[in-house]
């Protein structure tokens, strides 16, 4: 017979039982996945190393990816760490009397700053992936503005909030802090990932509209590329951790526990895509409208011819 936990007990039981499952078994497997991602980056960005005119531009790509992927596999270390502090030599009590007996500790330091870093780092190829796909528009200035603002926002509530981690935890504010930084984080993801769909969508209208739809007009515009552009995982994730914190629900544990191992994997995707060349830059715009020229004129010579 299954025991009768009384309802406040057992949301207990769920939240610490969805924290030791997503801080250990989920993360591990994304962080595996992430760092499976990782060696594929590398592996493509080898060969360009070799090249003069790319050597510079891969070095810069390899150094920076693997800078992300150190602060995931860190991350992931403390948090497998921090987790055998509070279930193994803390229990009973988990959390709040781990917090309790080891205030502001080391783990909880370097995890708070490979954190930090995480942030700065992927939310700042967001903008700058953002800004290449809208840079040949005369809308560019405008469309960063917004994300550059709560981009500035994310990161200065941070560096406010986490060096009083987790003491800030046990204040009467401490909710409202982490629904504000959570907001803060799913409007920035939401808001790029609607900019750069809405860029690829108004493309891949006006060139699908002339019937030329070539290979390389579907690979930069097709629902895959954009999905894997605009960040559209780590918006979706994000949000729904936002939601169900502010509800109260369990499941936050989950999807907050795992939110950094998404965001390295929503990176990784799109430097895979700039690795093998299919990603958006600078010159894609001026290469679809060349494609679209040159397919108007041979159109025109067939019927003159005809």
């Amino acid at each position: 017979m299954a025991a009768n936990f009384p309802p406040a007990q057992a949301k207990s039981s769920l939240t610490e039982a969805l924290d030791l499952i997503g801080s250990t078994t989920i993360n591990g497997i994304l962080c595996g996945m992430a760092f499976a991602l990782y060696c594929l980056c590398a592996w493509s960005l080898y060969p360009q190393l070799r090249v003069p005119d790319q050597r510079k531009q891969a070095a810069l790509t390899l150094i920076y990816t693997s800078l992300v992927i150190l602060c995931e596999l860190a991350i992931v270390a403390l948090t497998t760490s921090v987790i055998r502090l509070v279930y193994i030599d803390h229990d009973p009590g988990g959390l709040l009397n781990h917090e309790k007996v080891v205030p502001g500790g080391q783990r909880i330091a370097f995890f708070s700053t490979s954190s930090v870093a995480l942030d700065f780092l992927t939310f700042g190829v967001q903008m700058q992936r953002l800004w290449v796909i809208w840079v040949a528009t005369q809308y560019a200035t405008i469309v960063i503005l917004l994300p550059f603002l709560l981009y500035i926002s994310f990161i200065d509530t941070i560096l406010t909030i986490w060096p009083h981690y987790p003491d800030i935890l046990s204040l009467k504010s401490g909710t409202a802090l982490t629904i504000a930084t959570l907001g803060v984080e799913s409007a920035f993801t939401l808001l790029v990932t609607g900019l750069v769909i809405t860029r690829l969508v108004i493309v891949r209208r006006r060139h699908m509209s002339t019937g030329l739809g070539s290979s390389m007009t579907r690979e930069y515009v097709c629902i895959a590329a954009m999905l894997i552009e605009s960040y559209a995982l780590e918006s979706a994730w994000s949000f729904i951790a936002m939601v169900l914190y502010a509800v109260g629900s369990p499941w936050s544990v989950l999807f907050i526990q795992c939110d950094d191992s998404i965001k390295v994997i929503a990176y990784l995707l799109v430097v895979y895509r700039v690795s093998k060349g299919r990603a958006w830059n600078n010159q894609t715009e001026n290469q679809l409208s060349d494609l679209r020229w040159n397919h108007g004129t041979q159109t025109a010579t067939v019927e003159t011819m005809a």
